[in-house]
Formats: structure tokens, sequence, C-alpha cells
């Protein structure tokens, strides 16, 4: 029995491994509801971590390439300078999500000290996970207070 178990779970275990994973499914043009879903729950983690304060988590969120050319120091003393609402939001909503060449936008409204800020999150996959590149952002609106 204990063998028939151990097979049953290497069959599982290569199986999984053979298959392709949502992320390496993901095709041009907007995003299904099954990507947002992944891309917006990438996103949350980064940006809860950030507001957790816990660095090192939130530069895990961050792509291959980007962690490559800028340091864990210095993406923390970017977000802490210029991200500040990221790290003090009191609500996070997402809009339209588009792929191209692999290369997904990601539009993210973050409230944060009554006013809201709209960002473009730049993200890639590379080996089947996701990677944030980039994320820019204006003041969008002031939130009246009712």
């Amino acid at each position: 029995m204990r063998k028939v178990a151990l097979l049953l779970i290497t069959v599982v275990t290569l199986s999984a491994c053979a298959a392709p994973t949502e992320l390496e499914a993901f095709s041009d043009g907007r995003c299904t509801a099954t990507d947002s879903q992944l891309i917006e729950d990438h996103i949350t983690g980064q940006i809860n971590a950030m507001s957790s304060d816990d660095w090192e988590k939130a530069y895990s969120f961050a792509a291959p390439g980007f962690r490559e050319s800028v340091s864990l120091e210095e993406f923390t003393a970017v977000i802490i300078l210029q991200y500040q609402m990221l790290i003090n939001n009191q609500k996070v909503s997402f809009g339209d999500c588009e792929i191209l060449n692999s290369q997904i936008t990601q539009k993210v409204s973050v409230t944060s000290d009554n006013q809201i800020f709209d960002l473009i999150y730049s993200l890639s996959v590379i080996d089947g996970k996701l990677g944030v590149e980039a994320a820019v952002t204006s003041v969008a609106a002031t939130k009246v207070n009712t």
C-alpha cells in the first residue's frame, strides 16, 4: 500500500510539472477573468507586503530583470520616498488589464490620504511566473469626505 501511495504521489507531481501553468496560457488582448485574478493577487500581495513593511517579500514580487538592476535597498528607498500611497493605502481597486507580447498592463486605483491615485502597472511573465516591472502614478482625483 505504501508503494502505491508513493507511486501515486510521484505521478501527480510529474503530471503537474508537465502541464502548462495558467501563466503560460496568457494570450494577447484583454485579460480573461482568470488572468485578471492572478494579476490582481500578485499586485495585492506586493502592496500588502509594503503596507506591512516586509520589504523582502514586496521585492520578491518584482520581475527578475528588475531585481537584477535595482537592489532591495534602492527598491525600499524609492517606495518610501515616492509611493507612500501604497504603504498607507485605505483601498485598492483594479481597472482594465491588457496583454501584448507577454507584457501585461494593469490599471490600479489606490485611495490614500483622501486622494485617489491612478497607477499603471507593467508586469511580465518569465518562466511561468509573474513579475512587476514598473508602476507609474498620478493623482487622479481628490476624495470628498461626506
